[in-house]
C-alpha cells in the first residue's frame, strides 16, 4: 500500500508523519494510551458472550510474534502499532478508522483489551481498516509478514470473523 507519508528525523528518533498534517506518530501514541487505558479497565473478570470474544484474540498458547510473552506496557504497544504501520506502508487515517473499529467492538460485545489479547485486536481492526479505507484486496497474509509469523494466518483469519460476525 504506498502511501504519500515523509519520513522525518528529530534527535535520532524517526517520526512518521502523514498527508494532510495527520502524524503518525502523534495517532501511534494516542491509540497505544487509549488501548493501554481499556486493558487496565479490564481487571473484572469477563462475563458470558465477552469469555467467548477474548478466546478468539487470546495470545495466550500462540504468539503473534517470536517475542516472549506480550508486552503490557504503552511503550510496546507502540513499537507493535508501529512496527505494523510501517510495513504495511499504511496511512495514518487507516490508525484512526481501526482504532474506530476496536471503540465499537468493545461497545458491541464488552471490553476484551487484556494484555493478551491487545495486539491481536489492534491486528485485526487494522486489517480490516486496511479493506475499507483502501477499497482494494488486503490479504490476512499480508498481516501476518507485518508480524514476522505466516504461521498465524488461520488464527488471524479465524480472529476477523469473529470481530465482523
Amino acid at each position: 500500500m504506498a502511501n504519500d507519508a515523509s519520513v522525518h528525523w528529530i534527535d535520532g528518533e524517526e517520526l512518521i508523519n502523514g498527508p494532510a498534517n495527520l502524524n503518525g506518530e502523534e495517532l501511534i501514541d494516542g491509540i497505544s494510551y487509549a488501548l493501554y487505558a481499556h486493558m487496565v479497565g479490564s481487571r473484572a473478570a469477563p462475563q458470558g458472550a465477552t469469555m467467548n470474544h477474548i478466546s478468539a484474540f487470546d495470545e495466550t498458547d500462540r504468539r503473534l510474534t517470536g517475542d516472549d510473552y506480550p508486552k503490557v506496557s504503552v511503550h510496546h504497544l507502540k513499537d507493535f502499532i508501529r512496527k505494523v504501520y510501517k510495513a504495511m506502508t499504511l496511512e495514518p487515517e487507516v490508525l484512526i478508522l481501526a482504532f474506530v473499529f476496536v471503540e465499537r467492538y468493545i461497545n458491541a460485545v464488552g471490553n476484551v483489551v487484556r494484555p493478551t489479547t491487545v495486539r491481536p485486536l489492534i491486528l485485526v481492526a487494522i486489517g480490516i481498516a486496511c479493506k475499507t479505507w483502501y477499497d482494494e484486496a488486503t490479504f490476512s497474509g499480508d498481516l501476518c509478514d507485518a508480524c514476522g509469523d505466516r504461521r498465524n494466518l488461520c488464527r488471524l483469519i479465524s480472529a476477523e470473523a469473529t470481530f465482523v460476525g
